[in-house]
This record gives C-alpha cells, structure tokens and sequence, in this order.
C-alpha cells in the first residue's frame, strides 16, 4: 500500500522526470501528450447510480454487463501535468457508499510524431497514446475501504526503460530521497526556511518554475556543475534561469523544484531509472 500523500508527490516527481529525461524540454507546452482512464467496478448493482452522480458531465463508458465503469479524461498538453487530486477529488464524500469497489488509473504519456494531427476525436487521441512507439505508463490499482481510496499497486513502462515494473515499494523511498535532496538545497543554498510543512507545499503550483531572484548552489564537483548547465541548455531554459558556471558553483534562477530534481535525477537515475536518457530524435 502506498499512502495518498507520497503518491500525489510521486506523480509529481513522475511527470516532472518525464520531462527532464524523457521528454527533455521544459520550453514547449506540447512536446508530449498524455490521458487517463479511470475504472471502477462497484461490488453491487446498487453502487452504479452513485458512481454515476460522481462523473456526472464526464465521458463514460459503462458495461451494462459488469456494471465496471470507465471515465475518460481529455486529451492533454503535457504542460498541464497529471495530479492526484485532478484524478481523484471528484471521490470527496461519497467513497462511504462505494465500499468494496476495486479500481484502476491508467495514464499514458508519449512523445508527439507526425502521426497526432489535428481533428482526432478522443478515440482515435487515445489510439495513438496507445499504438505510440514512445510510450509510458503509469498505473494505480486499488479499492475504497471505508471512506477512503487505498492504493494498492503502482506500476511503470517505458519504451526504454524496464517494462510493467512494479514500483510500490519503492515510490516512499524515492520521495523521502528526493525530498532529503531539497531540504539540502534549501537550508544550505537557498537559505530558506525550512520545516516539515514545507515538504507538503512542493505540490502548490506557485512552488513550480523559476526563482524570482538568483542563488548559487555549490556542486560536488566541477564536472557536476557544467553537467547541469549543459542540461539547462538542453532543456531549452539556460538564459531564461540565467544560468553560470564558476568552478563547482553554480548561479542561476533555478527554481527550488527545478534545481532538486536536476540534482535527484542527475544523482540517482541509475539507480531508479523511469525513464530512457537518450534525446528523442526527430
């Protein structure tokens, strides 16, 4: 089981890393697209009016067989990144009435070709996020217990990386790891104040994107520093951070965030590995 709290800070950290390994573009707001299918399969014919109600206005597909209901997201950007809460909030105070039920989030997120054109209806978007030769996946099992939704499972795929991987584990060790690397940066580089709450704020969206002012971090090494630098250049933002190099230090208007996952990925992507590393080539 995985509580909701680190998996709404693991999706984070997940789309984040897509971006940064995989994607690697923090510029475009339409390098990649992703979806999600949300299913549940109620315990009862008597839950499917409830579950109903839930997604009234959303897209659905309902087995008349089964009673398993299916909601389909739209088709996004991948600027506009996938949260828990976005997926999940729609459950707020009715979970009580569908105990028992067992569900599923699948999310797919790939790369654009020349096969995505405009004028696909949702269908044919998911087809493609499906047939696509760059895809991953990201999947959530589960099943509501008392007045809550319990995670079970979590499991990834990429193209380039291991397949159908089961990450239950270790998704509360990536994020205490990750979470030790910012609480470095913050206390001992960006002079921030800084206390447990501050690791529950990560989520907010104003705690995304650039510094308003510039701070230096001090690298392990020299070779560490150009490497991040080389990196912001490839992820298209070197002038916009405003980003120099002296010895091991490194100045810029890396955001908190930025700079925390840059450095958690830098140190530990082969030790995690999500994603494949390698530029997509057009």
């Amino acid at each position: 089981m995985i509580s909701q709290e680190n998996l709404a800070k693991f999706i984070r950290y997940y789309a984040n890393t897509y971006r940064l390994e995989h994607d690697i573009d923090w510029r475009c707001p339409d390098t990649s697209y992703w979806s999600y299918e949300l299913a549940v399969q109620p315990t009862t014919p008597a839950q499917l009016p409830l579950l109903r109600k839930i997604f009234r206005g959303k897209d659905l597909q309902i087995d008349e067989a089964t009673g398993k209901v299916n909601c389909r997201a739209p088709f996004l950007r991948i600027s506009e990144a996938p949260t828990l809460a976005g997926m999940i909030d729609c459950f707020q105070g009715f979970c009580g009435g569908l105990t028992g039920s067992k569900f599923q989030i699948q999310i797919l997120i790939a790369n654009k070709d020349d096969e995505l054109r405009e004028g696909l209806n949702r269908e044919q978007q998911w087809q493609w996020l499906v047939s696509s030769m760059r895809l991953c996946e990201l999947f959530l099992l589960g099943n509501i217990a008392g007045d809550d939704m319990v995670f079970d499972r979590v499991y990834h795929s990429c193209h380039q990386a291991d397949q159908n991987r089961d990450l239950t584990e270790e998704c509360p060790t990536i994020i205490q790891q990750w979470e030790r690397c910012y609480r470095e940066i913050a206390m001992n580089h960006y002079l921030m104040p800084f206390d447990a709450e501050d690791l529950l704020k990560v989520l907010k969206v104003e705690m995304q994107g650039a510094s308003h002012s510039v701070h230096t971090y001090e690298c392990d090494s020299d070779e560490e520093a150009r490497a991040i630098a080389d990196l912001c250049k490839m992820l298209g933002v070197y002038k916009a951070r405003e980003v120099q190099v002296e010895g091991n230090k490194i100045t810029s208007k890396l955001g908190i965030v930025e700079l925390s996952d840059i450095l958690f990925s830098r140190r530990k992507t082969n030790t995690y590995h999500l994603f494949g590393s390698e530029p997509v080539e057009e």
